[in-house]
């Protein structure tokens, strides 16, 4: 019942974390698309559906993140000196935070190869 319980509460965080990070970061747009860019409205539009899976896949990420830190630090500190759940708290939050370095590099490089195409 508690793990049911648990994993409801952290999809419903993840959900809300995907939908404020779109909320945010809805007011990015592709600028200088358009007639007087001379940019063709399918190339435009193609970038702009290829930006919006990456920011939702980057929300989710991110909220993943987050909730592995939250369930990480929860299992170090209710450890009760339990050198087996302190070993496993430090192996979640070195884990996530791999993760993270992992995360950014991908849009590091995904940044630049989408700015190398497009020509900005």
């Amino acid at each position: 019942m508690k793990k049911t319980i648990l994993f409801i509460l952290i999809i419903f965080i993840a959900l809300i974390g995907i939908i404020l990070a779109n909320s945010a970061l809805a007011d990015i747009t592709l600028k200088g698309a358009g007639p007087a860019a001379n940019i063709p409205a399918g190339e435009a539009g193609a970038a702009l559906i290829v930006g919006n899976i990456i920011k939702g896949v980057l929300a989710f990420s991110g909220a993943l993140l987050l909730l592995m830190f939250i369930y990480g630090g929860f299992i170090w500190l209710t450890s009760a000196g339990i050198g087996e759940r302190i070993e496993k708290g430090k192996n979640i939050l070195i884990w996530a935070i791999i993760g993270f370095v992992i995360m950014l590099g991908s849009y590091i490089a995904v940044d630049f190869i989408i700015k190398a195409l497009v020509g900005r």
